[in-house]
């Protein structure tokens, strides 16, 4: 039989009564001596006569009834090792396994020799985890003969006495008690929770970094997790932000020239915070930019500068460097002295300051000769200014002088320049062309003031066309240098066309036109021919007078059909001319008739014929008879 037993002590928790072989524990309920250092009282354990209890389950039978609490009437019936007690229990029915309900209280009477103190406290930092620091205690208030300190509830090892109390701290969260004891009598504990810190992660605020011109970067802290702490970015010197303390990789802005020097730093309460520094450093350049006369040379060209358009030497350091046929001497800081050789190549110039190197580059090019200076060809003008024409230079720089004679140029430098203010008679003028290879120059006379040998022939139109219709002029002439301009006007004085061609296509919107040209002398200037001009008459209808017999006998008389006979005029081109037979049937059409129709695909006799004017429109309609067909 196992008897749970629930025990109810005033004074607090911890007891524990223990049913077990060779032990006594419930002795104290004995009533024979004290408990806990406190002297002798009543005690009481109340527990049911029999179990179950008939009043609470009628009909049932007792399983375990109770005897007397006297040890010789127990082990009278039991053998003590095999049910250890001091209460005797009689096993009425039922197993052994049965558990009783029993109660046990416990009375004591006041302490009067020790009283409770009022108090405890923590008067040092709370400690850090591994740290291997001392705490001390304190307790105020409350009286006995000794104030004693305990590590546990149950008050066995006193862990020291008195206050203050000094004592290595612990690495856990630890509950100390604290009660004054006297002789026969203790108070009650008052406790005091510490709580150690746990050390910080360990701070890595990653590498430090070096810029040239950036004023923005990134951060890079190494940040296991968790992490054990409080974890953030502080400046220490230096210009620039942070954008977020908290973030690990946090942005950097605004960074000035120099060192930004931070740190990052982690917090656990009252454990040394870790710390680790990294210096971000600004260096400022511009970029340098190449200076010089020239960066399109001749071949073999010696002792040409170079230098930057700025000079930040000592600060900075310069240095060159060529490819191709370059050669290098004479460096002084921002300057060097360059021969170019055959074929030229890159200049290259390094300018270094701090973490920053800029460079910049140009190709220096070696200049082809120049071209064969040709003033062009000598000739004469009739005017006294001309316009020249030496040939257009592919490289090098023309320049015209006066060699003799007068003349005034537009653009010396231009191989197609206007001139004027020429000398009646020769004009020397001379083209140089300076450049690799050079000068050239080469002359060329213009005789100024001379009559025009040009004659212009306009011919005249031998046929008559309707008004509108298209006709072409043509002109020619002779006499100067053979290349000229045509230029054609008409009585209406409008301008017709001003061309190189001797030809030139007009319409006729009057019966009667004058047409007028003048050729003048592209190379001669100024000279030009006499006017010419022609009359084109036009015809706004035609009268149509056409034969009624035919005899296509190839006699030579009367072998074709003729429209206006009479006049032997050919009629005008869009004359519309149709031949019927005596049934209606269409044997012959032409919409541009030419006379020249014999009576093809037509026999002897009568047929009917349909005319139309193709100037003005006027139609005939009437008969026609072919005769003696051979």
């Amino acid at each position: 039989m196992k008897v749970p037993v629930n025990i109810i002590i005033p004074q607090g928790n911890g007891y524990q009564i223990k049913l077990g072989a060779g032990s006594n524990p419930i002795a104290m309920y004995l009533n024979t001596t004290g408990s806990n250092g406190n002297p002798p009282s009543p005690h009481l354990m109340t527990y049911p006569t029999s179990y179950p209890d008939p009043a609470l389950y009628p009909g049932s039978s007792p399983v375990v009834e109770f005897v007397s609490n006297n040890a010789q009437s127990f082990n009278a019936y039991y053998s003590p090792d095999a049910f250890p007690g001091y209460f005797d229990w009689k096993i009425r029915s039922g197993a052994v396994c049965e558990r009783v309900p029993v109660t046990a209280t416990m009375y004591c009477p006041n302490c009067v020799g020790a009283t409770k103190p009022d108090g405890a406290a923590l008067t040092t930092p709370a400690p850090c985890k591994g740290a291997g620091s001392n705490i001390t205690l304190v307790a105020s208030g409350g009286s006995g003969t000794t104030l004693v300190w305990y590590d546990n509830q149950a008050a066995v090892t006193p862990i020291g006495t008195g206050t203050p109390l000094t004592i290595p701290a612990a690495d856990i969260a630890t509950i100390y008690y604290a009660r004054w004891e006297s002789p026969g009598c203790n108070s009650d504990f008052v406790t005091v929770s510490v709580t150690p810190s746990i050390p910080p992660t360990t701070a890595v605020a990653g590498p430090d970094q070096n810029f040239c011109n950036y004023t923005t970067t990134t951060l890079a802290a190494v940040a296991p997790t968790p992490v054990v702490g409080n974890a953030f970015w502080n400046i220490i010197s230096g210009q620039g932000a942070i954008t977020d303390a908290s973030l690990k990789n946090s942005g950097v802005t605004g960074l000035g020239v120099g060192d930004f020097k931070i740190e990052w730093v982690i917090t656990s309460g009252t454990c040394p915070d870790s710390r680790d520094t990294i210096i971000i450093h600004r260096d400022t350049l511009s970029r340098p930019i190449i200076q010089g006369l020239a960066f399109d040379t001749c071949s073999s060209t010696a002792g040409l500068l170079y230098k930057t358009a700025v000079d930040h030497s000592p600060v900075t350091t310069y240095s060159w460097a060529s490819t191709g046929t370059l050669s290098l001497s004479a460096q002084s800081a921002n300057m060097i002295t360059v021969d170019v050789g055959a074929s030229g190549g890159k200049l290259i110039v390094s300018e270094v300051y701090g973490f920053c190197s800029m460079y910049d580059s140009v190709f220096i090019t070696i200049t082809p000769p120049i071209s064969a200076a040709f003033a062009g060809d000598d000739k004469g003008i009739c005017l006294n200014a001309t316009v020249l024409d030496a040939d257009i230079l592919q490289r090098g720089i023309g320049t015209w002088t006066v060699s003799s004679g007068t003349g005034i140029f537009a653009d010396i430098h231009d191989p197609q320049t206007a001139v004027t203010g020429l000398t009646t008679g020769a004009n020397t003028f001379t083209w140089t062309v300076t450049g690799c290879g050079g000068p050239l120059s080469d002359d060329v006379i213009i005789t100024a003031g001379q009559a025009s040998s040009l004659v212009a022939d306009l011919q005249t139109p031998s046929d008559v066309l309707c008004i509108n219709t298209q006709r072409t002029l043509t002109a020619t002439a002779t006499g100067g240098s053979g290349d000229y301009t045509y230029s054609y006007t008409n009585s209406d004085l409008q301008a017709i066309a001003s061309t190189a061609q001797s030809s030139v296509t007009v319409t006729p919107n009057k019966l009667k036109m004058t047409y007028y040209v003048v050729v003048t002398d592209k190379v001669q200037t100024g000279c030009a021919s006499n006017v010419d001009s022609v009359v084109v008459i036009s015809v706004d209808h035609q009268d149509l007078e056409p034969v009624n017999l035919i005899t296509p006998n190839e006699d030579g008389i009367n072998d074709a059909f003729m429209i206006n006979y009479k006049t032997s005029e050919a009629p005008l081109a869009g004359t519309v001319f149709e031949v019927y037979n005596s049934w209606g049937n269409r044997v012959f059409r032409s919409e541009n008739y030419d006379n020249k129709w014999s009576g093809a695909h037509a026999a002897d006799g009568v047929y009917y014929i349909y005319l139309k004017s193709g100037c003005g429109g006027a139609e005939y309609k009437g008969w026609l008879q072919i005769l003696s067909k051979k």
